[in-house]
């Protein structure tokens, strides 16, 4: 497995990323943040690619269901850029390790000639990838845990100034608050970035369809009315950038045994 993670045949090659982030993060890992902790890895799909990718994640979710035994779920969204990511709940920095032996347990259990098959159909489907680490923090969403049919995303990403993190954190149990005021019927998930992104808030929100959220959109503007268009404005004083993307979950290249929160 570590063979075919050097030579970037496996998605799951942020593993080594990972590991030479943590010389940066010691201090910051002694005393961790609430709220789970999610590897998260992101692969630039190259457009006319997209098929071969997609029978390539497949495969690699029938394996896992077949030979697994339940270890490492994970879910996949890919984003209207061609960005595809893979998301990983983990107990905690130290979980890393958990990915690696996964794998190794995996290619044993398929068979060393197999499972580098299964792995070699990634081979010229993306041009570059990333990883990272988000952590989930329900204290400060709202209503997050999506319908099964809601398998259209929406992502937000606020860059926060790193002087004004208190003040963000904040400002996001306001808009928590006014949802809850306002009763609104849809929610969203609030992750905060940690290893490998700048700091960021990702706030995600799940619809039937684009056009749905859009249509939903336009009606919780006119609900959260004047207080939310003022906190609107209150938010833009910690943002430095932003950004947003739209997408879709993949329950069928992802591979969860078992009932898990998505993101």
């Amino acid at each position: 497995m570590k063979e075919v993670i050097m030579k970037t045949r496996s998605i799951f090659n942020f593993i080594l990323t990972l590991l030479s982030l943590f010389s940066f993060t010691t201090i910051k890992a002694q005393e961790e943040p609430k709220g789970q902790l999610y590897l998260v890895h992101e692969d630039m799909v190259i457009p006319e690619k997209v098929d071969q990718y997609v029978q390539a994640a497949k495969g690699l979710a029938d394996i896992m269901m077949k030979h697994n035994n339940g270890a490492m779920p994970y879910w996949v969204a890919s984003r209207d850029d061609f960005t595809f990511i893979y998301v990983i709940p983990i107990s905690g920095y130290g979980a890393v390790d958990m990915v690696d032996k996964t794998f190794t347990d995996l290619e044993k259990a398929v068979g060393k000639e197999t499972f580098e098959a299964k792995m070699n159909q990634y081979d010229g489907t993306f041009y570059t990838h990333r990883d990272f680490m988000v952590r989930y923090r329900a204290d400060l969403s709202y209503m997050p845990d999506f319908p099964a049919d809601q398998t259209f995303r929406h992502w937000d990403f606020y860059y926060l100034d790193p002087s004004k993190t208190k003040e963000a954190i904040q400002i996001a149990k306001e808009w928590k608050a006014l949802f809850e005021k306002k009763k609104v019927s849809s929610g969203y998930r609030l992750n905060i970035a940690d290893i490998g992104l700048e700091p960021a808030f990702i706030v995600v929100q799940g619809a039937k369809s684009e056009a749905d959220f859009y249509k939903r959109s336009q009606e919780l503007d006119k609900m959260l009315g004047e207080e939310g268009a003022a906190l609107m404005k209150k938010t833009w004083t910690v943002t430095k950038k932003y950004d947003h993307k739209n997408g879709r979950l993949h329950p069928e290249l992802s591979y969860m045994p078992a009932a898990t929160s998505k993101k």
